[in-house]
C-alpha cells in the first residue's frame, strides 16, 4: 500500500502540472492530496462504473497495459475538459475539491448513478420516475438536459495511453 500512496504523490500531480498548470495550482491551493484517487485505482474504476460492458472494457485495458495504467486513468479523468471545468468551477476548499474529484467516476457511465433514486426532480419541477425508462436516463428527451452527457471511459483510455 505504502508502494502505491507513494507511486500516486511521486506521478499524479506532477503530471497534472506539465499538462495543465492552471488546474494544477487550483488543487493545490485546495490543500487536496492526490489520494482521493485510491480508490479508482484499487478497484480499477469498478467501485463507480455500474455498467458491466464499460467495467469490463477497463478491466481488459488494465490488464493488457502497465500496471501503473490506472494512474495514468486517474489523471485522464481528471484532466478531461469537461471534468477539468467541473473542477476548476468548484470553489478553491478542500472539502469541495475532494467531493467533485470523487464523482468523477461515476459521471463516466451511461447508467448513471442518479438513477440509484427512483424519482428525480428537475429544475423546473418536473417529476420523472426512472423506472418508467426504457433506456438510460441520458438518453431520455426530457432528462438529457438536466443530466449532461458522460465522459466517455474510451476516450480517457485513449488519453491515458498517449500519457504514457
Amino acid at each position: 500500500f505504502s508502494s502505491l500512496t507513494s507511486a500516486i504523490k511521486i506521478v499524479s500531480f506532477p503530471m497534472i502540472q506539465f499538462f495543465d498548470p492552471v488546474l494544477h495550482e487550483h488543487l493545490e491551493k485546495s490543500g487536496i492530496e492526490p489520494y482521493f484517487a485510491i480508490p479508482w485505482i484499487l478497484t480499477w474504476f469498478s467501485h463507480d462504473v455500474r455498467d458491466t460492458e464499460t467495467a469490463s472494457r477497463l478491466f481488459d485495458a488494465f490488464l493488457a497495459a502497465h500496471s501503473l495504467f490506472p494512474l495514468y486513468m486517474a489523471v485522464a479523468m481528471i484532466l478531461h475538459p469537461l471534468n477539468r471545468q467541473e473542477i476548476l468551477n468548484t470553489e478553491c476548499d478542500f472539502s469541495a475539491i475532494h467531493l467533485a474529484l470523487q464523482h468523477l467516476p461515476r459521471k463516466s457511465c451511461a447508467f448513471r448513478w442518479a438513477s440509484m433514486n427512483r424519482h428525480r426532480t428537475t429544475d423546473v419541477g418536473e417529476i420523472v420516475d426512472v423506472d418508467d425508462l426504457d433506456e438510460p436516463i441520458l438518453k431520455h428527451e426530457k432528462t438529457a438536459q438536466y443530466f449532461p452527457p458522460p465522459v466517455p471511459f474510451q476516450e480517457l483510455i485513449d488519453t491515458a495511453i498517449s500519457f504514457m
